[in-house]
């Protein structure tokens, strides 16, 4: 059949479109392992039977990755219209063509290397038996995945693990090896079954059902160890948390006070439910806490009569080595009133909601983008992960985005965090699935470290999470209201935090290792002939 340009590219854009499914709705997890299938058939036939240049290897990538993260990014049109920040309409247009046109090409472009590499590698003849095709796929596009975490404009929003999250029995064994492990394993069990396809089609049928068989047993086997790893571990240590959800979306107008005193409201509450830590969330004091006597006092007096520990998300600012700092943080107020000098500050500033990346840049091509910025001057980062000491547990801080990156979660588990603390405001995905999309990415810390997590969204989700990725207490969404559970705590390491990402190391390894091996084998089969 001839090729059709056009043809070709629609279908691998809705290729993507269609892999990216389960990460637009949890409900659909079990469908990540045959999703991506189609995709790695087509790479497969172009590259290897068809013998695609290297050129047109990279556009099936490139196509393919924009349909899947133009489909992942979608929750922004429901932002529609900007007015909250300032924007016009023809402003709002403009910000949401560079958040679903530009924010996924910036996305794509980097992903589609795994084809081109792909094809590269078959060029060499490499895939010359089952299941090396399939080894292949699946460690060239994971690890673009993962290569994500390194730039503000690849940040691993969209990985294929968030996909999973829904189902605990799917991501435990994201505690041996991570996330990274997963999304290797389901483009494995994808990249089988195409080969399984492509082997029937050409009445192969004993390499086809090897191929068929492995995919199943990959499947399978994630299966029965995320079963066996799912297992609860006893804990004697336990803590009891609120999450204090004020409710105030970013659609609306509110003040300041009216939020403080309906959060106030509903701490006393939580009190009375037994309550011995609340937790609030991102900024829910949207002023630095050092500058505003009046509220530190509010705060100091609620965990007083409460006897409870308040941890507060608020502003920071503050001079330091001659600096002046102005970052995102939570603050730990003891149950006697008096503030920590434990301070957890955000570690991963959102681009252009706290900070300008490549500011002359935008400011000269797409200057609506710079006023999706609300506030007066970039954030900066926090360096360390800043642990909560207390009489009863030891606690990592997460804010936000901080959440979407293992690596922090992991720096805080390894530094002796007993329990996560997350506080976030997500009213910026009110009615879309970036809500939940977001939680997910919290259910995989929780289970990456055998860590308890507690997350409170200004407008949910605020959830409690078990070390095995188990909501066990929810507070109703869009609403002021708390909730309040009991979380274990363990000190104990999984085998993910205790190596990190070294099983993405040893892909990467083979992806260079194996076709440097094969090359001096056959130099000196050669040479012995």
């Amino acid at each position: 059949m001839k090729h059709n340009p056009l043809r070709h590219s629609i279908l691998l854009f809705l290729s993507g479109v269609l892999a990216s499914l389960p990460v637009v709705s949890g409900s659909l997890a079990p469908l990540s392992f045959v999703l991506w299938a189609p995709f790695a058939l087509h790479v497969k036939r172009e590259t290897v039977a068809r013998n695609a240049s290297l050129r047109r290897s990279y556009a099936m990538g490139l196509w393919f990755f924009l349909g899947y993260f133009m489909a992942a990014f979608a929750f922004f049109l429901a932002m529609y219209p900007l007015d909250f920040a300032g924007l016009s309409e023809l402003e709002s247009v403009g910000v949401l063509f560079a958040a679903m046109g530009l924010l996924p090409l910036f996305q794509a472009a980097p992903m589609a290397l795994s084809t081109l590499l792909i094809s590269f590698l078959a060029k060499r003849r490499l895939f010359r038996v089952t299941p090396l095709y399939s080894l292949f796929f699946a460690t060239s596009v994971s690890l673009l995945f993962y290569l994500q975490n390194f730039t503000w404009a690849g940040v691993p929003w969209a990985s294929p693990a968030v996909g999973l999250a829904s189902m605990p029995l799917l991501i435990q064994t994201a505690s041996l090896f991570g996330s990274g492990f997963l999304v290797f394993l389901l483009l494995l069990v994808n990249g089988l079954l195409a080969e399984a396809y492509e082997y029937f089609r050409a009445l192969k049928s004993r390499e086809s059902r090897f191929a068929l068989i492995l995919a199943i047993a990959l499947f399978l086997g994630n299966l029965g160890a995320g079963a066996l790893l799912a297992i609860p571990k006893e804990s004697e240590k336990t803590v009891k948390i609120a999450l204090i959800q004020a409710c105030a979306p970013i659609s609306e107008s509110y003040t300041q006070s009216s939020v403080l005193k309906r959060c106030k409201a509903l701490a006393y509450e939580a009190a009375e439910d037994g309550a011995e830590v609340m937790l609030w969330s991102e900024t829910v004091l949207e002023r630095s806490l050092e500058r505003d006597g009046s509220s530190e006092k509010l705060f100091s007096e609620i965990a007083r009569e409460t006897g409870t520990i308040q941890i507060i998300g608020a502003f920071s600012s503050k001079e330091e080595n001659g600096q002046s700092l102005y970052r995102n943080a939570l603050f730990l107020f003891y149950p006697d009133g008096t503030l920590s000098e434990e301070v957890y500050y955000k570690r991963r500033p959102v681009p252009f909601g706290e900070y300008l990346p490549m500011a002359r840049l935008f400011e000269i091509v797409l200057p609506a983008l710079t006023e999706i910025n609300m506030l007066s001057r970039d954030m900066d980062a926090g360096e360390d992960s800043n642990l909560f000491h207390t009489e009863s547990f030891t606690a990592g801080g997460l804010i936000c985005f901080d959440s979407i990156y293992p690596s922090l979660s992991r720096e805080s588990v390894a530094d002796g965090a007993e329990l996560l603390l997350l506080a976030t405001n997500d009213s910026w995905f009110d009615g879309s699935f970036g809500k939940s999309l977001h939680l997910s990415h919290a259910v995989l810390r929780a289970v990456e470290n055998g860590r308890a997590l507690a997350r409170t969204g200004n407008t949910g989700y605020s959830v409690l999470i078990t070390e095995k990725g188990k909501i066990i207490e929810e507070a109703p969404l869009d609403e002021s209201a708390y909730a309040v559970g009991t979380l274990s705590l363990h000190d104990g390491l999984t085998l993910y935090t205790r190596i990190g990402d070294l099983f993405v190391y040893l892909s990467a390894a083979f992806l260079l290792g194996y076709p440097i091996a094969d090359a001096v084998y056959n130099y000196k089969r050669r040479k012995n002939t």
